[in-house]
């Protein structure tokens, strides 16, 4: 349990929602906002895109090496049990 919650501290790298390793996406919405044509809208559409699948990505990860990582703890934990 204790490292359940230790997955989810805002300090913790490994925390799918620690915001230093993602994008920041208020400065792309505003881009596309002031976005003048047709050209500079579509450019800036494609970053904001761009950065949404990239912290999709990073949080994706980040949460699949956490599942991974506790799957193989239980993985052990069973084995030891069966011993």
């Amino acid at each position: 349990m204790s490292e359940e919650k230790d997955l989810w501290d805002e300090s913790n790298p490994l925390n799918p929602l620690y915001d230093k390793h993602l994008f920041e996406l208020g400065d792309a919405v505003d881009e596309v906002r002031i976005a003048n044509g047709a050209g500079e809208t579509a450019g800036a559409a494609t970053k904001l895109v761009a950065k949404t699948v990239a912290n999709t990505t990073v949080f994706a990860a980040k949460l699949g090496w956490s599942v991974f990582k506790s799957m193989a703890e239980k993985a052990a934990e069973l084995a030891a049990q069966k011993k």
